[in-house]
């Protein structure tokens, strides 16, 4: 699931940073579209699993509150570029801060990531000399 997100996160970052300079011509921006819907939707479907795979005594309010945290984002990525398009950055100027946000999503996946590596269920470990814990190979 993790690799699904972070290439679908830096997909969507590399469609939002591509999507100012096509948008002119009218192939590209459809393609461009029809790429941002489908990167966008392929960054959900991970999240939502990784969700409901930490949440096992509380499915439903775990789906609810990342929905929620969805809609949240979508309010507030919206409003970040309207206040980038009254700072006067231009019309496409909001795939650039999406693109930044995709950014720092994947950042946060990444570090979130790093720090549950050894909480993972599904990777056995084993004890070694000295009580260590080592991943099993």
């Amino acid at each position: 699931l993790r690799p699904t997100l972070y290439g679908s996160l830096g997909a969507l970052a590399v469609v939002l940073v591509a999507f100012p300079f096509t948008v002119h011509v009218q192939w590209a921006a459809l393609v461009m579209v029809v790429l941002l819907g489908g990167v966008g939707f392929m960054t959900t479907t991970p999240l939502q699993m990784l969700v409901m795979n930490k949440a096992k005594d509380a499915p439903t309010l775990a789906s609810a509150s990342n929905h929620s945290a969805f809609n949240l984002a979508n309010a507030g990525g919206a409003w970040l570029g309207g206040v980038a398009i009254a700072a006067g950055w231009g019309w496409t100027s909001p795939a650039l801060v999406g693109a930044v946000l995709a950014v720092i999503g994947l950042a946060i996946a990444a570090t979130a990531g790093f720090l549950d590596r050894d909480r993972d269920p599904e990777k056995p470990s084993r004890v070694v000399a000295g009580g260590l814990r080592t991943r099993a190979r």
